[in-house]
């Protein structure tokens, strides 16, 4: 189903992106996904947008920090698990090689949040709901459909997100390489490969994907809006069309058309 109002523990419920252009970016993904942007405070003074589809909760939007920006941090997507106890999770998340970069976040009453890197560089972070569950609306046109981590060491990653979360691991032989499959019992929760020479000086990174009607239009529309598009459309036979995606901004992202059914 496509609306939710609850995730178990241990899924992935919500995305959002951190930008150096707050206005680029949600003038883009408004006019790519027809969401709706209504923008909020944080309790550090700052602007949080949500954006929604239908009138449910799809993602989200801040500025970088200015900080991160003198870092160098990149315009990037985050993804959220959804887990009970944040500062339990994030214990974990040390003793399993992981970092915590910094303690729980309580966010008013939407929730409490903790950002982590695995063992192999990767950033992800956890969501202990409050009212804010995560996204109200996945797994159609407009919203999130998958998640998947890019990593030069799978092995690595495997042991650390089976020991925080409890997924099962399974690697499965495809043309193009090793695909790997983070699963809690029959349901699926993420997926994982190889950074390959041909990807370049990619860095280890969980990967968002958003699924729309029309590929085409949408890696077309990309184009228009100032982003782009690398490599062109990609088709993973039973699974769909897909495309390597970057905003304004530079915050890379995977567009998808699902297969069809049945």
């Amino acid at each position: 189903m496509p609306e939710f109002t609850h995730y178990a523990p241990g899924t992935f419920c919500w995305i959002d992106t951190g930008t150096t252009n707050a206005a680029a970016s949600k003038a883009f993904y408004t006019a790519l996904f027809g969401w709706e942007a209504a923008d909020g405070p944080t309790p550090d003074g700052g602007t949080y947008t949500m954006y929604t589809k239908d009138g449910k909760a799809v993602a989200g939007g801040s500025a970088l920090a200015e900080p991160l920006k003198a870092m160098g941090v990149p315009s990037h997507w985050l993804s959220y698990i959804s887990v009970e106890d944040a500062a339990a999770t994030l214990h974990k998340v040390s003793e399993a090689g992981g970092t915590a970069m910094g303690p729980p976040i309580p966010i008013g009453e939407a929730g409490v949040m903790g950002v982590f890197t695995d063992p192999t560089g990767a950033t992800c972070a956890v969501w202990q709901p409050g009212d804010h569950i995560g996204a109200g609306l996945a797994n159609e046109p407009g919203s999130l459909i998958w998640n998947e981590l890019l990593t030069h060491d799978p092995g690595a990653a495997a042991a650390f997100y089976t020991a925080v979360f409890g997924w099962e691991h399974s690697k499965s032989e495809m043309p193009s390489g090793p695909y790997h499959l983070f699963m809690d019992g029959e349901e699926f929760r993420a997926g994982m490969m190889s950074i390959t020479p041909e990807m370049g000086e990619m860095p280890p990174n969980w990967s968002v994907y958003l699924t729309v009607a029309d590929i085409d239009g949408s890696v077309a529309e990309v184009g228009r809006l100032g982003g782009r598009v690398e490599g062109g459309i990609m088709d993973v036979p039973g699974v769909g069309r897909m495309a390597v995606a970057a905003d304004p901004t530079g915050a890379y992202f995977m567009l998808m058309e699902s297969a069809p059914t049945g």
